[in-house]
């Protein structure tokens, strides 16, 4: 089918100096689908394609210092989405409403880079949201949305040889 899709995305990043970094970034898409007859009906419209949000945007601030025979780091950063449809019917029943999740991170890196110890904690507010999803209410009347993680602790060390 006919698609039109425009937009722009734009990115800064800041070093003030060798312990921090920050960084903001958005984008913006305008998608149009063009003539579809997407529910099978012989009526033609135009539609958003999947998986495609208007507004997504992110955000990041870092911090490192030194800490005893290493090197420690903080991070917390969040990504945006807004309203996005799991399909190219545009129906609300696989519709994902715009949402906001963010992450922490502690690291410690020892002098030499031979050993890292660190940890995160994502989804810090466990907001609920959706990473795909089918309409099939018109075949059984289900409509199917796989889930989002979930907040979760992860733990990581690595040596290297």
């Amino acid at each position: 089918a006919d698609a039109k899709h425009t937009g722009a995305e734009a990115e800064l990043e800041w070093v003030p100096d060798d312990s921090w970094h920050f960084g903001l970034g958005v984008g913006y898409v305008d998608a149009i689908v063009k003539n579809v007859d997407s529910r099978g009906t012989g009526v033609r419209g135009d539609f958003v394609p999947p998986n495609a949000p208007t507004l997504s945007s992110n955000a990041l601030a870092a911090h490192s210092l030194p800490e005893g025979s290493g090197k420690l780091s903080f991070q917390v950063a969040g990504n945006y989405l807004s309203d996005f449809w799991f399909n190219l019917n545009n129906t609300t029943a696989v519709q994902q409403r715009g949402f906001v999740v963010t992450n922490a991170r502690i690291n410690w890196v020892s002098r030499g880079d031979k050993l890292e110890v660190g940890g995160s904690l994502e989804n810090l507010a466990n907001k609920r949201y959706g990473v795909m999803g089918f309409d099939n209410t018109s075949i059984n009347g289900l409509a199917q949305r796989y889930p989002g993680m979930p907040r979760w602790l992860k733990v990581h060390v690595n040596y290297r040889f």
